[in-house]
């Protein structure tokens, strides 16, 4: 088996309600989907996703480098030969950058070169990668630092009358007692028994984050997201070592690397990569491993439609994030609805991962 051809194309999907964080803001996701062919018929399909204010804002860069320099190093080569081919993309990167959009690139063609030996081999991605349980819990995550304090209770409200044994709010608001208070409010509304993370976006320096996460303490949140930049390892760890919450982070970092500096490090304790921007299948998957060799559990960060069998793959899965809006703008474009019921996702057990783009999707959202 040769692949033939890769295309690359973006989608762009307004959303139902503009989202926020401590960083920015976003009323449009770009869906950027890399499909690769081979000359047996058999093609997979890769994705990035791309938010923001405007379309074609990053995707259509994302674009670019796979049309432009990733692309040639994949045509005429053996789908089948994955990590040769991540060896010739990450050198073929070497002097316009290994992370960053390069990165968003090798990413979605591993994921699409994991799909089409899935599909030539009839079995679903998870039980390739090994396969450890058909199931796994879902918490609701919110985007939701922008609403009022009536649409978050709302909002967590909605997600545990679904299910959820679980859910997570953003905080990072410029007076960190308005935090203080969402989190009260929310902790109320859902009781003791539901568990609730906050996620601050990296908006905090090292000293504000240990005294705000003190006091977040005191409504018994089960993890701590991004306190401080992921630039700041010794600032992360300074704050992992002086609370009690559990740090999470990792969604920013583009290799395993970069986890291992921060395991090493000692600066979280929930490891949390995301496959658009770690690397893809395979990288996560060895971040995976990293994070089981330190003994510390894994969830995912978004993309729940793939980051379903890396985490059905593994002994330390935690947690599947579920941001709703993400998923109904996924849903507009693709054939098989991700589905979650009662906090619990089955795993797809189509051939590949599952995530098939829709000829409908293409006609009403292609803009490149």
């Amino acid at each position: 088996m040769k692949i033939t051809n890769v295309e690359c194309s973006i989608l762009s999907v307004p959303l139902k309600r503009t989202l926020g964080n401590s960083r920015t803001a976003y009323n449009v996701v770009d869906w950027v989907v890399v499909q690769i062919h081979t000359d047996e018929g058999i093609s997979g399909t890769g994705h990035m996703g791309s938010m923001g204010y405007q379309k074609g804002r990053g995707s259509r860069a994302m674009k670019s480098v796979v049309d432009t320099e990733l692309k040639e190093v994949v045509v005429g080569k053996d789908p089948f030969y994955i990590e040769k081919i991540r060896k010739d993309l990450w050198a073929k990167s070497y002097y316009y950058g290994q992370k960053g959009l390069a990165y968003w690139g090798i990413s979605a063609i591993d994921t699409a070169l994991w799909d089409i030996v899935g599909k030539a081999t009839g079995k679903p991605l998870y039980k390739l990668l090994g396969g450890c349980q058909d199931e796994l819990p879902v918490y609701g995550s919110g985007i939701d630092l922008s609403w009022s304090l009536e649409e978050l209770i709302q909002e967590v409200t909605d997600f545990v009358e679904q299910g959820f044994k679980a859910v997570k709010i953003k905080v990072g608001k410029p007076d960190y007692r308005e935090d203080l208070q969402r989190v009260k409010a929310v902790r109320e509304a859902i009781g003791d028994d539901i568990h609730l993370m906050v996620d601050a976006n990296q908006a905090w320096r090292p000293a504000e984050a240990i005294q705000i996460g003190k006091r977040l303490e005191e409504y018994n949140i089960y993890f701590l997201e991004e306190p401080v930049s992921n630039n700041d390892i010794p600032g992360m760890a300074k704050v992992a070592a002086a609370l009690d919450v559990p740090i999470a982070a990792g969604e920013m970092e583009f290799t395993r690397y970069a986890f291992r500096e921060l395991l090493t490090a000692g600066a979280i304790d929930i490891v949390q990569p995301d496959p658009m921007r770690n690397g893809g299948i395979t990288e996560c998957m060895k971040i995976c491993t990293l994070a089981d060799t330190w003994n510390l559990p894994v969830t995912s960060h978004f993309y729940i439609e793939l980051m379903v069998h890396v985490l059905a793959a593994i002994p330390n899965a935690l947690y599947l994030e579920y941001i709703q809006v993400f998923v109904e703008s996924l849903n507009e474009v693709i054939v098989h609805p991700v589905e979650v019921k009662n906090g619990m996702m089955q795993v797809p057990q189509r051939p590949g991962h599952g995530v098939e783009f829709s000829k409908e999707g293409f006609n009403k959202y292609r803009i490149a």
